[in-house]
């Protein structure tokens, strides 16, 4: 008994050995990170038109100094040239008056219509004059202004520059002119007193200076007018 004790006590070391293992280290479990996706910045909006963001570019120069119908009151500021005046030959030059029949006293529209008759562009200067107005004649004279011996003749001169106009074909400029149909008798003190005109047929002319482009033209130009009672 005493000599197997110690085979024993071996076989119990050899099992426990066996049976009580360490423990195997075990593997530490991967750390997942997520990241999340970068948000991409939201597209830039279109450029807006400037018809859309509520404001009028306007014409370019080129567009607005071109066209077929003009009126001198209201040409456009983008046209203003440093090019000297003047208006081409072939411009044709009319002359009316609105309404024909009035009664002394009454206002009219006398029209100036500058015509382009060719089948290409015409290229018009104009240039504004401090002395343009109506004159109703009768007999080939005066009829609504008598001047006093001591006063001298109204006039002016024209102005520097001039408004640039490209005129299409067949289009026209036009300068309205209101005139009253009265006559001016001038006093001493050159002082004048109005009356209606009297009842008659009479010829409206436009007189200007002789340096107004269109002085020639409207030379020759007139246009009736009756006044009744």
């Amino acid at each position: 008994m005493r000599g197997g004790a110690p085979a024993c006590l071996a076989v119990l070391a050899a099992c426990a050995g066996s049976s009580t293992k360490a423990p195997e280290a075990t593997a530490a479990a991967p750390t997942v990170v997520v990241v999340a996706p970068t948000a991409e910045p939201p597209p830039a909006p279109p450029p807006v038109a400037a018809e859309d963001a509520g404001t009028d570019a306007g014409p370019s120069p080129r567009e607005a100094c071109r066209g077929s119908a003009f009126d001198v009151a209201k040409l456009p500021a983008q046209c203003a040239s440093r090019e000297l005046a003047h208006v081409p030959r072939e411009l044709a030059v009319s002359l009316s008056v609105e309404p024909v029949t009035v009664r002394g006293g009454d206002t009219v529209t006398v029209t100036i219509t500058m015509k382009n008759p060719m089948t290409e562009d015409l290229v018009v200067a104009l240039s504004g004059c401090d002395f343009i107005e109506v004159q109703a004649f009768q007999g080939g004279r005066r009829a609504d202004y008598k001047r006093h011996p001591s006063c001298g003749p109204g006039g002016g001169g024209c102005g520097t520059g001039s408004t640039r106009l490209v005129l299409g074909p067949g289009g026209t400029i036009t300068q309205r002119l209101a005139y009253q149909t009265e006559k001016a008798t001038e006093g001493p003190g050159c002082v004048a007193t109005k009356t209606p005109l009297a009842p008659g047929r009479y010829a409206l002319k436009v007189a200007s200076d002789k340096s107004h482009l269109l002085h020639e033209p409207l030379e020759k130009l007139s246009t009736p007018l009756v006044v009744t009672r």
